[in-house]
Order: C-alpha cells, then structure tokens, then sequence
C-alpha cells in the first residue's frame, strides 16, 4: 500500500517543478479522480456501512465478512486526494501552471466518465423501482447493488 501510494507524487512535484503540464495526458488525470472516488465509496460502504455489511452477509452465507479493511479506504482517501490534486493541475487559475493549448479531454473519455457516473445512478433508480422495500431486503434488487455497480469501474481501470 505504501509503495503504491509513493507512486502519485512523482508526476505532480514533477508540474510543479516545471509549472506546467504539457506532455500529462488529461483523460487519465480526469478519469483517475473518479476511479479512486468509486474505490472509496465502495470501501467506505463495506466497513461503515451497516445494511451494506448485512446484504453482502445475506448474500455470502459461506463467508459473511467483508473483505474490505481500513488499509483499501486509507489508500482509496489518499489517491483521491492526490489525483484530484494532479488534476487540478491542468487548471491555470489555481495553479499559473501552462497547459498545453490541445490539453482537451477526449469524447472517448468524456463519454467513459459521465458513463460512469449515470449508471450507478440508474441502478439506484433500478433498486427504488423493482424493490418492494426500497432497497432493504438483500433477496432483491438491493443497495448492496449500487455499490457493487460504483465498484465496477474502479476495477476496471
């Protein structure tokens, strides 16, 4: 966890050095963020998260406990912040760095990332339309769900 940590502050002390972020790829440092906030949200869930702990314990009698620990948050905490750091970058304002006059993010990953958050959102409708409980009863379209569809993208990338 430590080493894979270490390895965000290499590009943004190398911005930072240079003031600027020409040769930076913004589709990663757009797409990052969001991928490092789903891990956290998926995390976050399975350790804070009573009714997501009883579904997945509903849901996996042979092994009811999570196997999420507080080490995946802390580093799901950590890359956000950094990523988000990394990509504030690409704006001048905050930072007076110079940014490369194509630096745009791509259709391809504009698409991925709105993508990625209106699915989980229409699971969400999903879970409140289908379940006669709203979501509560881990036999049915459940919340467990939603937060399983945030997860999905963050293992992906």
């Amino acid at each position: 966890m430590l080493c894979w940590s270490g390895s965000f502050y290499p590009q943004p002390i190398t911005n930072w050095k240079r003031k600027s972020t020409v040769g930076l790829s913004i589709d990663l440092s757009t797409i990052n963020p969001l991928g490092f906030v789903c891990y956290a949200i998926y995390t976050s869930a399975f350790l804070y998260s009573p009714l997501i702990r009883s579904q997945y314990a509903a849901r996996h009698p042979a092994s009811i406990e999570p196997t999420v620990r507080l080490n995946d948050f802390a580093f799901a905490a950590h890359a956000v912040v950094l990523c988000m750091i990394l990509y504030t970058q690409f704006w001048p304002f905050i930072w007076a760095f110079h940014v490369g006059r194509f630096q745009r993010i791509s259709r391809t990953m504009a698409f991925i990332f709105w993508g990625s958050i209106l699915t989980p959102l229409l699971v969400a409708a999903v879970v409140l339309s289908q379940s006669p409980d709203g979501g509560y009863d881990a036999s049915s379209w459940a919340w467990i769900d939603v937060v399983s569809t945030v997860s999905l993208y963050r293992t992906k990338t």
